[in-house]
């Protein structure tokens, strides 16, 4: 029984749901706009509180993908460092560009 137990605590998605639930949250931040476009609402919440929580459930979840070693991830690292030195690239090139 108890190597069940341990077999369980010890799934793939056991070691990733501390990175996943602010993941979740975030998604549900993001889609929160185009839920209430979809039952005709136009502020179903205040847009500084859904950014604020966005912002701190995007921190927390790469903060806790960086300290779990899965592929998963690393995928999820690996698309963080991307779009955010994309966009200090973008950044960038607009400003050269004028």
């Amino acid at each position: 029984m108890y190597e069940y137990a341990k077999q369980k605590s010890d799934s793939y998605f056991s070691r990733n749901q501390k990175w996943l639930s602010p993941l979740v949250i975030l998604i549900f931040c993001l889609l929160s706009s185009q839920v209430g476009k979809i039952i005709g609402e136009s502020n179903v919440f205040p847009g500084y509180i859904i950014k604020t929580v966005a912002t701190i459930a995007l921190f927390i979840c790469a903060f806790n993908a960086r300290m779990t070693p899965t592929v998963s991830a690393r995928i999820i690292v690996a698309t963080f460092y991307f779009s955010v030195f994309g966009v200090f690239g973008l950044l960038i090139f607009n400003y050269f560009n004028g």
